[in-house]
């Protein structure tokens, strides 16, 4: 076996998970609640100390009324109305993260089906992929091991910054979404925002216990990477073409064969560990954050040079994209420095000098890169 203790990932070893969770609940439960979701007494019973099962069979109720609303207003769209709802995604993602509606459309193909409850769970509880044994010289596992964690932290950013993007910019769709269905913008909010409290709620294995929303496979050849959606519901596309952005914008970090002897099945074993999501939900929105708060701080300290760079690679120049630029210089870090500084950034303990290091290194690949 791969050995991996995730645990031990230096992210998640040194961060305050119990923090981040509270922090990240309590955010959720005021949007629900400016939303009108619940009743006075179901908010009650959120924020007491009542225990996890009870939390959890208030809310998964109403997820279960959500899909359904969704998928009955969904399912009568039309083909016209559709695409006007994927190409206002597309444009909400464009216009938070600066990247051009032209690229996003380019690198993923969506395939928005409309399920109800039962076509979730058609296809029963998710599993756990079945590890395959394998013996591997002490050098390769901690070659190995540094990139799954280099990984990790990626994927913490990925699916981190998906969930602030969506509490970010989901309301600035609020009045087109209503223009549908009245109530439709609601149970969109409500939908996420539940499933998102559940996640961090619940302690127990990964196992058996996902709702099957549409995950995104990532392909990459010749021509470049591609991002296939198979999207459920509206939600869960806006969802994934935020993934699929911020999956362009690291995808190069990946290790080359050479660089894990190999080893693609063990790393693929390590970094899509079912375990990894329920991280990756927990401490991904505040750890991506913090981060992103980190780079927004170093492009406005540094606004003159990078827009020098930006406009001698031909690029946009707006501060959103030149923050995600930052990602995509990130990116080209080893796995020990991805670590030491995803460490600081998470911790909010970056100083003014580690900044000023880190802050060189960026701009430097920034240039390589563009």
């Amino acid at each position: 076996m791969h050995g991996y203790n995730y645990a031990r990932h230096p992210v998640i070893a040194s961060v305050n998970a119990k923090r981040f969770v509270a922090g990240e609940q309590s955010k959720i439960t005021r949007i629900l609640k400016k939303e009108q979701y619940f009743s006075r007494a179901e908010y009650s019973t959120l924020r007491s100390k009542r225990g996890m099962m009870e939390k959890l069979q208030l809310l998964m109720p109403r997820v279960i009324q959500s899909i359904e609303h969704m998928s009955s207003v969904e399912k009568k769209l039309t083909q016209t109305q559709r695409n006007e709802m994927v190409k206002l995604a597309v444009d909400t993602v464009s216009t938070t993260t600066g990247i051009p509606s032209e690229f996003i459309h380019d690198i993923v193909r969506i395939n928005w089906t409309p399920k109800n409850v039962q076509e979730l769970t058609a296809g029963g509880p998710v599993v756990q992929p079945k590890q395959i044994p394998s013996n591997i010289p002490p050098e390769e596992l901690r070659q190995l091991h540094a990139f799954a964690s280099k990984r990790i932290n990626h994927d913490m950013l990925i699916n981190g910054n998906s969930l602030r993007v969506f509490t970010q910019a989901f309301p600035l769709m609020r009045e087109k979404i209503r223009q549908i269905d009245p109530k439709l913008y609601k149970t969109y909010v409500g939908f996420a925002g539940t499933l998102q409290l559940m996640n961090l709620i619940y302690e127990g294995k990964a196992e058996g216990l996902a709702i099957a929303t549409g995950k995104a496979n990532v392909h990459v050849d010749a021509k470049g990477m591609r991002v296939i959606i198979p999207a459920t519901s509206f939600p869960a596309l806006f969802n994934e073409v935020t993934k699929a952005v911020y999956e362009a914008l690291l995808y190069e970090g990946l290790p080359k064969s050479a660089e894990i002897a190999g080893r693609e099945e063990e790393f693929r074993q390590i970094t899509g560990n079912l375990e990894l999501d329920f991280f990756h939900h927990k401490l991904g929105p505040k750890v991506s954050q913090r981060v992103h708060q980190t780079f927004t701080k170093i492009v406005n300290e540094n606004k003159k040079r990078i827009i020098e760079i930006l406009e001698k690679a031909e690029r946009p120049t707006s501060e959103t994209f030149a923050v995600s630029m930052m990602y995509k210089a990130f990116a080209q870090l080893s796995p020990v420095l991805t670590n030491n500084y995803m460490v600081l950034m998470s911790k909010s303990t970056l100083d003014t000098k580690s900044r000023k290091t880190f802050t060189e290194m960026l701009l430097k690949k920034m240039e390589e890169v563009l």
